[in-house]
């Protein structure tokens, strides 16, 4: 998501380096409608249900660091058990080389 949002030069956008001007600045509707538009992008590339949790954030940083802050902590245990798994293979794939 981050490389395609820098592609098409909306980083500013989930960074907070792109503010808002004052609803009464003439270059308002022009930001937000660059912000709905990124909110839109961010909506569309995750689950429907996962969307639905911010779709009534007004700002594009707002949906970003809330699924941020959800998503960007591991589960210890699933990744635990992701590397037992990864063992067990390396494992598999040994014995099966040495006979």
């Amino acid at each position: 998501m981050r490389l395609s949002l820098s592609a098409k030069n909306k980083l500013g956008f989930i960074d907070g380096s792109v503010k808002a001007p004052p609803i009464t600045d003439s270059r308002y509707p022009l930001w937000q409608c660059c912000n709905d538009l990124v909110i839109s992008w961010i909506l569309h590339s995750i689950q429907p249900d996962i969307a639905w949790s911010v779709i009534f954030s007004n700002t594009t940083t707002t949906v970003w660091n809330d699924l941020y802050d959800r998503f960007s902590q591991g589960d210890e245990s699933r990744i635990y058990q992701i590397r037992q798994e990864i063992v067990e293979c390396q494992q598999v794939l040994s014995l099966v080389h040495v006979a």
